[in-house]
């Protein structure tokens, strides 16, 4: 139990504890008006709609909040994707900012046809939530005005707000910027001995796994480093081990998702993430500037300009610095930043040759995410000694540095601010006409689909490709193909169709084969309702199509995607570690509340 000092009364005591309150909740406010100004488009237009992945993503989105709402709580296969055709994406990708832009769906529902005010709005909350993260990270290196200016730093680092929202519209990437600074925070406390580091560390690495992959691959290095490095000396060890075992456990709360991502990977045409379309060496940071700059040009002078600030407040925090912990925060982040350039540049290809899993990452500029976290720290760090000495030279370079990444943001925006209440250009419309058309990306079609050879990572050549697959028939029905004995005689009725499940009334005269249109993939069965019996179920020749061979007769005929074994395992598993999570706070419970009597 605490008292108030001598002389003060219990009133004023109260005052006291609710002063620091009063500031956070200032400070909260101001993170939240900076994050309005820079992303208040996304509020009136959704997500930017000319960024590279806009398209692709309020699709995705769409279709997952309406299986969701539908009572389908992990919606993994997409029955809107591909033009209706179906995708196993969510299979595969993570699912965590498609429900972030679903908490929307009550707001715009059926008003929001294309899904792009759902996406635009989880872009939004995704930015939010990633400075509100960062304050309370810096809070634990320095005060709250320094964790304050800290935090804005890491909102308007371009790479988090002008690249990854306005001209990619990643919006998984987005999301990720929330979790790192919570799981440096819970690394950093717990090589302090906090009792919930370890929790919070493996809540926050489920988190990261569930959101982005390749981040995870780029950032793992950095939780461990910190686990082993910004621990208390005696500690060092102790915390580095336990930084692994958290790490383990978070990936064990998100085995829901990763074991069938990582075990299913052979029914999918997910080679093309690896394919010449996306060679690692065509996006090094060292590399011959194209006339008009292209998009790793750019980036290449976006992150000079994040060295260049990262280097200034790595100067001001080390010179005449005597705080030990100060000194070792500052360093170990200078060394996050040299990790990032080094995997962004040449210097790392023996790794990018080496590590096969690495060439998952894509593009060497995605290190791009990490210095922004280095920047935040050093400028939190740093925030006393500019105010009190307020050094003409370091202020007016830094303010330069800003100045440009503010205008890198508008710059960026500008598209989205200039077609204000709807008046959309030509490729504003496109790109509205390209979602409606829910084209799917290349990646995420089934191995046997018929446009797996062919794909392009255009838009409107994926739509006009699958619009030549079903040649006349429409998606989610059922036919007999043309050229069969049955294509005139027999008749096929859908009665209902949900994502997993068809029900189909089917009248054949003769044995043949039937096909769905939709695509095929490794798990969909067959059996007729009454009898159980399986019917045997493969992928029609060449479309890829769901092709059943139905027995003569007349028959009620149940497909459907069952749950998968990798699902089962992965379920299994994430119960498993929630277990094990809920005993760890169980005990710190327990720990806090002995130490408290004590």
């Amino acid at each position: 139990m605490t008292f108030p000092p001598a002389g003060t009364s219990s009133g004023e005591a109260r005052d006291s504890r609710a002063q620091p309150a009063r500031r956070t909740a200032l400070h909260l406010v101001l993170l939240g008006a900076l994050v309005f100004v820079f992303c208040w488009p996304l509020l009136f237009h959704g997500i930017p709609k000319l960024s590279s992945d806009a398209v692709v993503h309020a699709a995705w989105d769409k279709s997952f909040s309406n299986q969701l709402a539908a009572g389908e709580w992990y919606p993994r296969w997409l029955a809107e994707d591909y033009a209706g055709l179906g995708s196993p994406v969510f299979f595969y990708y993570p699912p965590i900012a498609s429900y972030g832009a679903s908490a929307f769906r009550f707001i715009f529902g059926a008003r929001d046809p294309d899904g792009w005010f759902e996406a635009g709005y989880g872009c939004f909350l995704a930015v939010l939530l990633s400075a509100f993260a960062a304050y309370y990270w810096l809070r634990s290196h320095a005060p709250g005005e320094a964790a304050l200016a800290g935090a804005a730093i890491y909102v308007i680092a371009p790479y988090h707000v002008a690249v990854d929202l306005y001209a990619r519209g990643a919006t998984a990437e987005l999301w990720s910027f929330v979790w790192l600074p919570l799981i440096l925070l819970s690394v950093e406390a717990m090589g302090r001995g906090s009792k919930w580091g370890f929790a919070g560390l493996a809540v926050s690495y489920a988190l990261l796994a569930m959101t982005h992959l390749p981040t995870v691959l780029i950032f793992s290095p950095v939780v461990l480093a910190a686990g082993f490095y910004l621990a208390r000396p005696k500690r060092a060890l102790a915390a580095g081990l336990r930084a692994v075992g958290a790490m383990a456990l978070g990936a064990g709360l998100a085995a829901i998702y990763l074991i069938p991502a990582m075990f299913d990977q052979w029914k999918i045409n997910i080679g093309h993430l690896v394919s010449a379309d996306y060679d690692f060496r065509d996006d090094w940071f060292f590399r011959p500037f194209a006339w008009g700059l292209d998009f790793p040009a750019q980036l290449a002078i976006l992150n000079i300009t994040m060295f260049a600030f990262i280097g200034i407040l790595l100067w001001v925090c080390l010179r005449g610095e005597t705080d030990s912990h100060r000194r070792r925060a500052a360093i170990f982040y200078a060394g996050v930043t040299v990790y990032a350039f080094v995997f962004m540049s040449q210097l790392s290809y023996p790794a990018w040759s080496l590590i096969p899993d690495l060439r998952f990452v894509q593009f060497p500029w995605r290190f791009g995410l990490l210095p922004p976290l280095a920047a935040a720290v050093l400028a939190a760090l740093s925030f006393s000694r500019l105010k009190a000495r307020r050094p003409r030279f370091v202020l007016a370079a830094a303010g330069v540095l800003i100045a440009g990444w503010i205008g890198m943001t508008l710059w960026t925006a500008a598209p989205e601010t200039t077609n204000w209440r709807g008046n959309f250009d030509a490729a504003l419309n496109e790109a509205r006409i390209q979602a409606k058309s829910k084209p799917g990306t290349c990646e995420y079609l089934p191995m046997s689909a018929g446009v797996v050879q062919t794909c392009s990572d255009k838009a409107s050549d994926r739509i006009k490709m699958m619009q030549n697959l079903l040649a006349g028939h429409a998606a989610r029905s059922a036919f007999f193909p043309a050229g069969s004995a049955d294509a005139t005689a027999g008749s096929a009725a859908v009665l209902d169709w949900k994502p997993r499940k068809v029900l189909l009334d089917v009248d054949a005269p003769e044995a043949g084969a039937l096909e769905l249109g939709h695509f095929y993939y490794v798990g969909w069965s067959a059996h007729i309702a009454d009898t159980s019996a399986a019917i045997p179920v493969g992928p029609s020749e060449p479309e890829g199509f769901l092709e059943l061979s139905v027995p003569r007769g007349k028959h009620r005929i149940i497909v459907e995607l069952g749950t998968q074994p990798t699902e089962k395992a992965g379920r299994l598993i994430s119960l498993a570690s929630l277990a094990c999570l809920a005993a760890i706070l169980l005990l710190a419970s327990r720990r806090e509340r002995d130490d408290t009597e004590s």
